[in-house]
Formats: C-alpha cells, sequence, structure tokens
C-alpha cells in the first residue's frame, strides 16, 4: 500500500491561493462544450507564393545577416527570407537574391532589409548549390552548399547545454552513430560563442555568431560539442525519413537560465517582470536571451521547437505562473517568426525524476524539488494550440548517481521527443498513441466529493500497472493526500471520489516519483501520462 501518511503535508495559505490564479485547467461549469477539440495536431501547408523575376541590384554598402553561411540549411515548403543591414548611403536601394532558380529582392529601409524569395522548395540535400546575395555591380555573397530541409530551434538551460560527447561516454550502449555523409547541419548560437553580456537585459543584438566557427557546421565535426537533446532528436528524425529529408538545428542555450532570460521585452512588460528576477540561485537577468542569442534569427523559418527548461523556475513564487508566461513567450516567437505554418509544433521535455541524496553519500549531490514545476509545466500545451508533452517518468530511476538534476537519459527523452514529431510533422505515427495522456479538463461534483479528470492522447484508452491506480493526490483538509478511490472511466476519463470536500487534484508533482513505481497511468502504448495539477477555492 501507498504511503499515504508519510506523503501528507500542509501547504501555507498564501501558495494555495497563488496556485489558484494559475487555475490549472479547471471547468467547474463542468460542460464538454468547453474542453479542448480532439483536432490538437495541426498539420503544416505550404504556402502559395508568386514567382519573381530577377532585377539588378543597386545597394553597396550593406551586409546579410551571419545566420547564413555556407552548409546551412533552410526550411523547406515555406518562405525563404534572405536579410541584413546596410549603411545609409544604400537608403531606399535594392539588394537581390538568388537560389536554385528562385529570386527575390527588396529595398533598404531605416538600415535593414529583408528579401522573400519567389517561390518554396522541397527537400534536397544536394551538395554544390549556393545562395547568392547581390547589389550594385560587384558587390555579392555566395553561401556554398545549402541544403533545404527542416529546421528546428532547440531552446532550453543546462540539459539542453549537456553535449553530445558526454551522452557517448554516460550512454556507450545507445548504438548512436556519428557518419560524416549524413545531411544534419548545427548552428549554435549560446553565450559561449561570443562575447555576449548577459549582464545588460536592454542590449538587442542585430546579429550573432561572433566567431566563424559557430556559423552552420556539418554535425559530424562539431556534434560532439553541441546538444545531445538537439544530435539525436535531428539523427533521428533524419533516419526515420531515409535520410531524404536534410535537418538543421539551431540552439540556443545557457546553464541556469531562468524563463525571464527567454522572454522578450514585450512579453516581460506585459507579464510585470522586470530587468532581474530571482531564481533557485541569486537574481537572473531577464530578456538577454531573446534579445542577443534568439532575436537574430526572428525572419528563419522552422519546422517546430524543442523545450527542455524550467528547473531554474521550480521556486514557490515562480512555478504557478510558469505555464502562462511560457505560452505567452510560444505565441510571441510564432507571431515574430510569422510563417506560413504560423502555429508550428512546440515539442516541451517533462522532467523526469529527481532523487534526494542517499543516506550516508559524501560529496557533491546535485537536486531541486522540480515536482511542482513539473506539474506545472503542461499547462502549456492547453494554453497554446499545437503543444505536445514528451513524458519524462519513466525514462531516468538512477537513485544512486549524484546529478539527476542532469540525468543520463538524453537518448531516451529524444526518442520520445522523435515519436510526437513523427506524428505532426511527417504522418509516420498518430499523436493519440505517441503523447503520453495530457489531463485537459478538470471538473468537480458540486458536493465536491469527486472529481473527474479528462485526457487527451489515450490511444485506445486509459491503463495502469499494478492493482490499482497511483501517483494521485487530492488536496481536502488543508493538506495533500493520496487518492486512494480512483477510477478509470470512459476510456479517457479518470474519477476520483473521497467522504469530504476535495478542492485540488495533482499528478507526478512528487520529484522522486517514477513510472510505474509511484505513478502508473498510461495510455494504450504503454506511455505515462503528464504531470499536473489543480486547484480551486
Amino acid at each position: 500500500m501507498k504511503k499515504s501518511i508519510t506523503r501528507m503535508f500542509v501547504i501555507p495559505m498564501v501558495l494555495i491561493l497563488t496556485i489558484s490564479a494559475l487555475a490549472g485547467c479547471s471547468n467547474n461549469a463542468g460542460s464538454d462544450d468547453d474542453l479542448q477539440p480532439y483536432n490538437y495536431v495541426i498539420k503544416r501547408e505550404k504556402p502559395v507564393i508568386e514567382a519573381q523575376e530577377p532585377v539588378e541590384g543597386t545597394a553597396a554598402n550593406f551586409k546579410v545577416s551571419k545566420v547564413f553561411s555556407d552548409n546551412m540549411v533552410l526550411q523547406r515548403d515555406e518562405y525563404i527570407r534572405i536579410y541584413g543591414t546596410a549603411d545609409a548611403s544604400d537608403e531606399g536601394k535594392i539588394v537581390t537574391a538568388s537560389f536554385k532558380g528562385l529570386h527575390g529582392s527588396a529595398t533598404v529601409e531605416n538600415g535593414r532589409w529583408l528579401i522573400t524569395l519567389g517561390g518554396t522548395l522541397p527537400a534536397s540535400k544536394e551538395l554544390g548549390h549556393s545562395l547568392i546575395v547581390s547589389g550594385a555591380d560587384g558587390v555579392s555573397y555566395e553561401f556554398k552548399d545549402v541544403l533545404v530541409g527542416d529546421v528546428f530551434w532547440i531552446v532550453g538551460q543546462s540539459n539542453i547545454q549537456y553535449n553530445l560527447g558526454t551522452m557517448l561516454a554516460e550512454q556507450p550502449d545507445t548504438g548512436l552513430e556519428l557518419n560524416k555523409d549524413d545531411a544534419i547541419r548545427v548552428c549554435i548560437n549560446n553565450p559561449q560563442s561570443g562575447k555576449f553580456n548577459g549582464s545588460d537585459a536592454t542590449t538587442v543584438y542585430e546579429d550573432c555568431m561572433l566567431h566563424a566557427r559557430n556559423a552552420w557546421q556539418k554535425a559530424y565535426n562539431y556534434a560532439k560539442s553541441g546538444s545531445a537533446i538537439g544530435y539525436t532528436f535531428a539523427k533521428n528524425i533524419y533516419d526515420a525519413n531515409n535520410g531524404e529529408i536534410p535537418i538543421g538545428i539551431i540552439t540556443f542555450e545557457c546553464a541556469g537560465a531562468a524563463l525571464s532570460a527567454f522572454m522578450p521585452p514585450e512579453v516581460c512588460e506585459e507579464k510585470g517582470i522586470g530587468l532581474t528576477q530571482s531564481k533557485v540561485l541569486g537574481e537572473s537577468t531577464t530578456r538577454w536571451i531573446w534579445n542577443q542569442l534568439m532575436y537574430p534569427f526572428r525572419h528563419m523559418t522552422i519546422s517546430g521547437l524543442v523545450w527542455y527548461q524550467g528547473e531554474s523556475d521550480c521556486l514557490n513564487h515562480l512555478y504557478p505562473i510558469y505555464a502562462e508566461n511560457l505560452a505567452a513567450t510560444f505565441e510571441f516567437y510564432r507571431d515574430t517568426i510569422n510563417q506560413n505554418y504560423h502555429d508550428f509544433p512546440i515539442f516541451v521535455v517533462e522532467f523526469p525524476s529527481i532523487y534526494t541524496v542517499p543516506a550516508g553519500t559524501k560529496g557533491d549531490w546535485a537536486f531541486l524539488n522540480l515536482g511542482n514545476i513539473r506539474g506545472a509545466i503542461s499547462k502549456v500545451a492547453l494554453l497554446c494550440d499545437n503543444v505536445f508533452m514528451a513524458a519524462g517518468s519513466d525514462v531516468w530511476k538512477d537513485k544512486k548517481y549524484w546529478n539527476s538534476l542532469h540525468p543520463k537519459c538524453k537518448f531516451e527523452q529524444s526518442k520520445r521527443l522523435l515519436d510526437l514529431a513523427l506524428s505532426v510533422l511527417y504522418d509516420k505515427s498518430d499523436m493519440e498513441y505517441s503523447e503520453g495522456p495530457v489531463a485537459i479538463n478538470v471538473k468537480y461534483a458540486s458536493n465536491k466529493k469527486s472529481v473527474t479528470i479528462i485526457y487527451r492522447s489515450v490511444g485506445d484508452g486509459l491503463k495502469y500497472e499494478g492493482d490499482k491506480i497511483i501517483g494521485f493526490q487530492i488536496y481536502t483538509k488543508g493538506m495533500w493526500m493520496d487518492a486512494e478511490d480512483v477510477t478509470i472511466v470512459d476510456n479517457n476519463k479518470i474519477v476520483i471520489k473521497y467522504d469530504y470536500n476535495i478542492s485540488g487534484v495533482r499528478y507526478n508533482c512528487l520529484a522522486e516519483d517514477s513510472y510505474p513505481e509511484e505513478v502508473n497511468l498510461s495510455n494504450s502504448s504503454g506511455i505515462p501520462a503528464v504531470a499536473f495539477y489543480d486547484i480551486v477555492e
């Protein structure tokens, strides 16, 4: 039997009120009409763009953004934009571009220019094609061996920064091999890439990658020093498509960075966040990752985004507002890139189990209580369209490893991300079976003696391992306690009953819980249910 008594604890009223403001995914009206639509997966469509005839360029003192380089990947079946800056002497003059038979031009306005090529291109890994950007006679830039495929942003803090070389050393049995012929390209733009000043939240960098080595690279040459999650995600997609679609990844990463560092100034101002915000360790500078690292890429179209962040937002005053702030940030990213596939998919990594130091252990031990932020983050999948959760409660169970804040399970996590991408982008699987069950609605009975949780992504129906469903807690009598009377109803619903008022419910919000030992709900494919919490007044 689960140890209900030892797992009870009192939550201060101020915290309850704060969490109530977040409101989980509550729907106390009890109407199924308010549920998230069943077609929560939004597929991409290719835009129709009129062809342009080549014209003569007239600008002479212009520069192309450093987001463009040899070996880069341009997004297939989407707008292709080339952009940069120009001196005042070029105001009103023309910059032109051409690539694989497509042409485009733009006029310099206020020191900037942006070209959208006249058409789209299918995936191509063929070498030997150059992107040419030209102005007046003799002024031209050439970027060689440019591929066309799927481009992804890989965004987060230290678990994104965890590099492939470390993963291969710590997970030698993955079978992952680097192949120099793979059409995978990597672009790393992080604080280590150049002289970025994280202490200045207001400086906006027009350009990036101050060192040539941080331009687009063939993954074979650079992958081991780059993101393990990023590369393995790219490699998995590449192999799943038989190497026919080149993959490009752009990583934005910084160890210890709180969400507010990734938030644009407009979102910070909307949410009342100043230039600094407290985090787990000291003060965090807000806005700077967007302003200095991400902003230069704002016009480059992409296939999707991987997000693995939140460890620095686990404090009591941060995690209740995390999902809403993250949702606003995601929507800003989408609006700013402003591509035809506006609501491109975003794949969010759920925090796996994290363990406290065993008795008698000597030396360093890395631990943060990520249980509450784990439960909070899943709400973003309800606040934004086309956002999916990569379930993580079953991927890490090593209670003796000193650093489960950075667990050795990046390969398993990237496989979970792959399943999501294959469903929404490549039509190779069904999201109902690929994503773990996500709570989309919580309904409290009028007498408050039962609560119903409704899920998406259940496959053929919810199931559990063992004798009974474990992992749910209810908030009652001023404390959390394990729910004992838990039943599956209609394949996609959980009903919890208790003989006293229930004013909150949560699942997998205790940091050390793992599947199926302490939490055991899954879909019919065996993918664990995603953590969540909900509290009402």
